[in-house]
């Protein structure tokens, strides 16, 4: 409400106040606005009413239809109210990718409505295994396919993980996380460990 609760006005004074409720249905019905007025200790109401009737209302519809677009095929096309729901479908080529690895691919799609120009959008990721059956696993992937994930475990491991690594004084896992920074024995150690687990995983496909 625009009126403060309590004020002075002289005689022959003009007041305009304006509020703004919102009702709980879309029934008619009455508004009624209670004036306490007070002069020389004695107060007075004034009491004034106005109903309101919706079949009676000028209808201005807003925002009835939103624009679709996609982060990664671009635009989609429009919907309505009156066409709702709909399903905006269509066929994306994800890749390519160079070395088997697991890839999170996030999408987003945005909606414009035609009248205000309000943004919504909503994303959602896929992951994508690239499959690596038959080539070589790098220490990128054994790192990332351990019981730490994130990518899905990968059974090779079989608890080595958590086993020390010769003289390191850390895990095998540990030591593929480590920066070799030029070191070599941090370099020679993520290849071993690499080429140990490609061994096992080859020796224990059937």
């Amino acid at each position: 409400m625009s009126c403060p609760t309590t004020i002075f006005i002289s005689t022959g004074g003009v007041l305009v106040c304006t509020y703004v409720v919102e009702l709980p249905n879309d029934n008619n019905g009455e508004n009624t606005s209670v004036i306490s007025a007070r002069r020389n200790s004695i107060t007075h109401d004034f009491v004034a009413s106005k109903n309101w009737d919706f079949n009676l209302a000028t209808v201005t519809e807003i925002d009835k239809c939103v624009t679709v677009s996609d982060n990664r095929y671009g635009s989609l096309g429009s919907i309505c109210a009156n066409q709702n729901p709909k399903v905006f479908s269509y066929v994306l080529n994800v890749g390519p990718y160079d070395s088997c690895w697991t890839y999170i691919v996030e999408n987003i799609a945005t909606l414009v409505t035609n009248t205000n120009y309000i943004h919504k959008s909503n994303d959602h990721s896929v992951s994508i295994t690239f499959p690596c059956s038959g080539c070589t696993l790098p220490p990128g992937y054994w790192k990332t396919h351990s019981k730490f994930y994130p990518a899905p475990y990968d059974s090779t491991w079989n608890g080595l993980e958590d086993s020390i690594f010769f003289l390191s004084n850390t895990s095998y896992y540990n030591v593929l996380w480590i920066s070799p920074n030029g070191n070599a024995y941090y370099i020679l150690s993520s290849a071993w460990i690499a080429a140990t687990l490609n061994v096992l995983k080859r020796t224990s496909v059937p």
